[in-house]
């Protein structure tokens, strides 16, 4: 296992170095053989009842896409906004969302990226560059920023969402950002959290891969809308709501980068990080370390025997969630509170 730990940056531009490392993580990716990842992954992530989901919603993008989201009302400043992971759609965040918001801890929000989900685009291969999911989610952070300037957002990702959220903290969109909540996330290809092949449930084709790359240095980008990766679908239990690949434009995209040096979130920004024992994709232990570079101030926590995908559904997070929100938010929460029991007085 490899042992030698870096930091992360959000790198959407191609250059040679940038292919070097695409090259040796990719080798080292898929160096070893896949585990076999089973159906019942999922199980517990399907069996979730989303009688109460609210509903759908959209926002325009800059080129006006238009991206679904749902809003999990509460009458409290804080603002929750979760994203999901590879491959997968803004519902599996129910749970989450639900749980937080009918304690009235925060106004929850679960995003869907486009080409996933309730948004528009061709599944998996709707993204046209590299900054297009972070800019996406950028735009809709300063939304909610323009509607009430002084509440709080903490921003949540999940897998690969988690890279999104890495790569938020990268750029400008990060003064927007109160905190951040990171659920099992991939940190970059070449990162020693990485499974081979993120345990069966990604295959990457990565001779193709490293020849559109090749293609980009060039100036060449035609190529760039070929599927570069494909999800396990016997794996995910068949749920129609599933991506099935992803171009190279959309891996670039969904993600910090490949695991290179880089500045660590600022400790004035409150970080959780959460994942379970049995993850399929990641190596959780390790998460301890690289988040020593990532930011060093972050409370980890372990939540048992917890999945990749049961994590989403698992009480444990929840109330570990709840728990850090509580001690990180608290005068904030403790507003809400006591306005709300106002506001019910008054009705």
């Amino acid at each position: 296992m490899r042992d030698t730990i870096k930091p992360t940056h959000y790198h959407p531009e191609i250059g040679w170095r940038t292919l070097l490392t695409y090259n040796r993580a990719l080798r080292e990716f898929a160096a070893d053989p896949a585990l076999n990842l089973s159906y019942s992954a999922f199980s517990g992530l399907s069996a979730v009842d989303t009688a109460a989901l609210p509903t759908k919603r959209f926002y325009s993008a800059s080129d006006g896409c238009q991206l679904g989201f749902r809003c999990y009302d509460a009458d409290s400043k804080i603002r929750l906004v979760l994203i999901h992971g590879a491959g997968c759609f803004g519902d599996q965040l129910h749970q989450i969302a639900y749980a937080v918001s009918k304690t009235g801890r925060a106004k929850a929000y679960t995003l869907n990226m486009r080409g996933h989900g309730l948004s528009e685009g061709e599944r998996g291969h709707a993204v046209s560059n590299a900054r297009e999911i972070v800019a996406d989610v950028s735009q809709f952070l300063a939304w909610l920023k323009a509607e009430r300037p002084n509440d709080p957002i903490i921003l949540v990702g999940h897998s690969a969402g988690g890279g999104v959220v890495l790569g938020i903290s990268r750029t400008d969109a990060c003064k927007l950002v109160s905190g951040y909540i990171f659920l099992a996330p991939y940190l970059g290809l070449g990162s020693a959290t990485v499974r081979p092949r993120f345990g069966g449930w990604i295959t990457v084709r990565s001779w193709r891969f490293r020849a559109i790359v090749l293609c980009n240095l060039f100036g060449i980008k035609c190529f760039n809308d070929n599927t570069v990766v494909e999800f396990n679908m016997d794996a995910c239990l068949y749920d129609p709501r599933f991506v099935r690949s992803w171009s190279f434009n959309t891996v670039l995209a969904f993600g910090p980068g490949p695991w290179v040096a880089g500045v660590a979130i600022p400790a004035e920004k409150p970080v959780l990080v959460l994942a379970g024992e049995a993850d399929q994709c990641f190596v959780s232990p390790l998460y301890r370390y690289a988040f020593k570079l990532i930011a060093p101030h972050a409370v980890i926590r372990n939540v048992g025997p917890a999945g990749h995908w049961d994590l989403l559904v698992d009480p444990g997070t929840i109330t570990a969630i709840e728990t850090w929100i509580d001690k990180r938010f608290t005068d904030t929460f403790k507003f809400s509170k006591i306005r709300g029991s106002r506001n019910d007085a008054v009705a």
